[in-house]
């Protein structure tokens, strides 16, 4: 590679630096960068011909680097880079007058040999404009990798620089976060969601903005202290979207919890089904697929189902062995008064809780043997929910979609048929 500066100087004994260069450019640069236009800054006064290789090995560092430096310089217009055409074996790097560029000399704009290259593609005002957004955005100077790797979301994303401006603007404000990693993450995300432009991706975020409104307002009317998880926003997506509640009406929901001992989102989401329920009866969305709202109403039909079938065999048992009833009976009795043990101030509570305990595990045992001596099996009146991970509900306990939600939904849409029929 050779090095040339557009001055009338000549060589030196001594590098000279320009005082707009320390004051514009060196204060604000990575430190490698600065060693490497040092470097080749001397070898242009003297008319050297360096390969990158050797200039990292010179200055101690990877070719990577090196290559980043120069690219950062020629993007700030500091350098410029002559590619090598036919017949040359170099390209050739000069650098720019930056006295004469900020009084308007005659070199501004044109190389040495009047070649302009003012539409350079590596040399875009946009990308420029780009990069001293970003760093005015997160208080320090791009360095490492993070030019090159922004640079790739233009090429393998398709996003443009005012997109990759916000989403720094984003990321530093939202989150406190201003990585390329973490950014290029949320860059990838808009494109892939087709935010291909500033104004969408400013009413996607107010809708997001709107959400998270939602979502606090409620969990604070439950008087949780937690944010909610994933599957939690679907069950309040589906009130506030696919039913249309305002917010005014599900927080009239959850004021129903007052009078339970654990408030929770399924015991709202009961209600607001219960309140769609009367109001509109079973309705199919525009484009005929099973509103998530209905699926929970058919995970309502076959647990009240579930639960209704196992009260009948529970009568079914007691009719026939009186026996099985009186045990229950003596069972939950043994419960209670275990329950109050365990909360009373009794010096002997543990001992006596675990005596209450062994007399119950007796009792279940008798029951068991009662059952199967008369050719039931032993889980006959319990209830027997068709999932037994989130017991027919739809939700796991950490708040999550059940795996058994797209085999519900599948059976849904027979049973909307069904209904539908009988309608007719």
């Amino acid at each position: 590679m050779q090095f040339g500066k557009d001055t009338k100087n000549g060589y030196l004994l001594d590098t000279e630096v320009e005082n707009i260069f320390i004051s514009e450019h060196m204060v604000v640069a990575p430190g490698d960068y600065v060693k490497v236009y040092l470097y080749v800054l001397m070898c242009a006064e003297t008319g050297q011909s360096v390969s990158e290789d050797r200039l990292a090995k010179l200055l101690m560092m990877d070719t990577l680097t090196v290559e980043k430096a120069l690219l950062y310089w020629q993007e700030r217009g500091v350098i410029k880079r002559i590619r090598a055409g036919t017949g040359s074996e170099e390209d050739r790097i000069e650098f720019v007058s930056l006295r004469d560029k900020l009084f308007g000399g005659a070199n501004a704009d044109e190389v040495k040999d009047g070649t302009d290259i003012s539409g350079d593609e590596i040399y875009d005002k946009n990308l420029a404009d780009m990069l001293k957004s970003i760093e005015k955005i997160i208080e320090r100077p791009l360095g490492g990798k993070e030019p090159l790797e922004i640079f790739s979301w233009i090429d393998d994303f398709g996003a443009s620089p005012e997109t990759i401006v916000t989403a720094y603007s984003y990321c530093k404000k939202k989150y406190r976060k201003d990585t390329a990693s973490y950014v290029g993450k949320v860059v990838k995300d808009w494109m892939l969601k087709g935010l291909d432009d500033v104004t969408k991706i400013d009413e996607y975020l107010g809708e997001i903005e709107k959400k998270q409104f939602l979502y606090r307002r409620v969990f604070r009317a439950l008087g949780f202290m937690r944010n909610p998880t994933e599957e939690e926003k679907k069950i309040m997506d589906v009130w506030f979207s696919d039913m249309e509640y305002t917010i005014d009406k599900v927080l009239e929901a959850c004021s129903k919890t007052s009078g339970i001992s654990n408030p929770n989102l399924n015991y709202v989401n009961k209600i607001l089904l219960h309140w769609y329920k009367e109001k509109h009866g079973v309705l199919p969305n525009k484009d005929g697929h099973i509103p998530v709202g209905y699926v929970f109403k058919y995970y309502d039909y076959i647990r009240e189902d579930a639960e209704e079938a196992a009260r009948k065999r529970k009568q079914e048992i007691y009719k026939k062995l009186p026996e099985i009833k009186e045990l229950d009976d003596n069972i939950m009795k043994a419960g209670i008064e275990a329950g109050r043990l365990l909360v009373s101030g009794r010096t002997d509570r543990k001992e006596a809780s675990m005596a209450i305990k062994k007399s119950m595990d007796k009792m279940l045992a008798d029951r068991a043997a009662l059952l199967t001596e008369n050719s039931y099996p032993i889980d006959y009146t319990e209830v027997k929910y068709r999932c037994s991970l989130c017991g027919d509900t739809g939700t796991t306990e950490n708040g999550e979609r059940c795996s058994c939600f797209e085999q519900r939904m599948e059976e849904a849409k027979v049973w909307r048929s069904s209904e539908k029929k009988q309608v007719q």
